[in-house]
């Protein structure tokens, strides 16, 4: 009866124990985590002769991000996320710090437009080193 009980005790402290190692909180593999900065610029649109005309609300703004390991995987690929402009022409991108378990290496933020295409490159360090917003360059869209 006593060698019952001890067993039962045994049996439980076991339960408990693996119950306790499964709690613990996994990286959700799928997951994206982002940085708490923003990146913001603008897109207008120009004159050939250089001369702002007006913003562009609605460009849309693509921000493909580079993670680590992409280039050797033909299932994985490069998480892509839009972002539009507002009525003054503002845009504001969030960038991804780690995705499908993997850091993110580069940044590629592209406005395309018909006949036009504008890309700025950022790496992950310019986003890791910066304090809350950074300031990107306005996209030209020239009007021929």
């Amino acid at each position: 009866m006593k060698k019952l009980k001890k067993f039962k005790q045994l049996v439980l402290l076991i339960s408990i124990s693996f119950a306790c190692i499964s709690c613990e909180k996994k990286e959700d593999y799928y997951a994206k985590t982002y940085y708490d900065v923003v990146g913001e610029g603008y897109v207008f649109m120009y004159d050939s002769m250089g001369n702002i005309l007006y913003p562009i609300e609605g460009a849309e703004v693509k921000i493909i991000t580079k993670i680590e390991g992409t280039q050797v995987s033909f299932v994985r690929h490069d998480p892509k996320e839009f972002f539009y402009s507002d009525a003054t022409g503002k845009y504001q991108v969030r960038f991804i710090k780690r995705a499908e378990g993997y850091d993110a290496e580069r940044y590629s933020i592209i406005v395309d437009k018909i006949g036009w295409f504008g890309l700025i490159t950022l790496s992950a360090a310019d986003v890791t080193n910066a304090q809350y917003i950074i300031l990107l360059d306005t996209f030209k869209v020239y009007k021929y």
